[in-house]
């Protein structure tokens, strides 16, 4: 074997393990899906979500303009939203591109946003690695990522 010949066997065995560990951090993160829905409506635990589905749902409806300015937010005053619109934004593409157009879709669709951006961040944190040691901490990085995160 030549090192071409190297190089290329690398590469195809570094594509296969970051697939293998976003597709076990998807795995991971959607685990908890089977309580998540029920029959009427998903159940989202907390405020954050809650929150996130309105400002999505309000995106989706809108032409994906997000509201800089929120009325129930300090109510009876509102406030201005500080901070950006990428999560409800990626959502309201979500939804546009699935055809969710119900609240109960909305949320269907929207629910399995936050196990995919973690999947995706294995991805992301591998070229981290990379860029900062080489390939092997590239890798590394990605399984911590990937069972921790």
């Amino acid at each position: 074997m030549d090192i071409s010949e190297i190089a290329k066997l690398r590469n195809i065995i570094l594509i296969t393990l970051l697939a293998v560990f976003t597709a076990f951090a998807l795995w991971v993160r959607m685990l908890p899906a089977d309580g998540l829905f029920t029959e009427t409506l998903p159940n989202l635990l907390g405020n954050d979500p809650w929150y996130m589905l309105r400002q999505i749902e309000s995106m989706t409806a809108n032409s994906l303009q997000y509201p800089w300015f929120d009325p129930m937010t300090f109510y009876p005053y509102g406030t201005d939203n500080f901070w950006g619109p990428l999560f409800p934004m990626i959502g309201s593409i979500m939804c546009i591109i699935a055809g969710a157009a119900t609240r109960y879709d909305i949320m269907y669709v929207s629910s399995t946003l936050p196990a995919l951006m973690g999947a995706a961040t294995v991805i992301l944190m591998y070229f981290v690695g990379a860029k900062v040691e080489d390939w092997k901490t590239g890798i590394i990085t990605a399984l911590f990522t990937a069972i921790v995160a």
